[in-house]
């Protein structure tokens, strides 16, 4: 998946995906599923403080998702995972259209004041 490795991005084959995970998120799984790793990722969440001012990291996964979407890619979700343990992990779970998505990663930065361990965005076909 070139459109992330550019950004560094590690691609996990869902075979080789943590069992933990694959319980954990398995309702959400679709037929076609990956793991894009980069240890740093959620570091860039950390310093993002107004929603309008979007850091270049993060302009630049959502500019993969957008290239995502024009490969006729249909439920396409997306899962920011800090950590899965159930019974301990809090999960916040929306439905958006795509140009919304930036909202809703929004919600990943301590100045947002909502913070889930994990956000599940499922990106609706307009």
């Amino acid at each position: 998946m070139e459109i992330f490795s550019k950004q560094r991005f590690s691609l996990i084959e869902f075979k080789d995906i943590e069992i933990s995970k694959k319980d954990y998120f398995s309702e959400h799984w679709r037929k076609y599923n990956f793991e894009l790793e980069k240890d740093d990722f959620l570091g860039a969440f950390i310093n993002w403080e107004m929603m309008g001012d979007v850091p270049q990291e993060i302009e630049c996964f959502m500019e993969g998702i957008n290239e995502l979407r024009t490969l006729a890619i249909s439920n396409l979700s997306v899962i920011i995972c800090s950590f899965a343990e159930k019974g301990k992990t809090s999960n916040e779970y929306v439905r958006i259209d795509a140009k919304n998505i930036s909202v809703e990663l929004f919600k990943m930065s301590p100045f947002s004041f909502r913070c889930p361990d994990n956000l599940i965005v499922e990106i609706e076909e307009k």
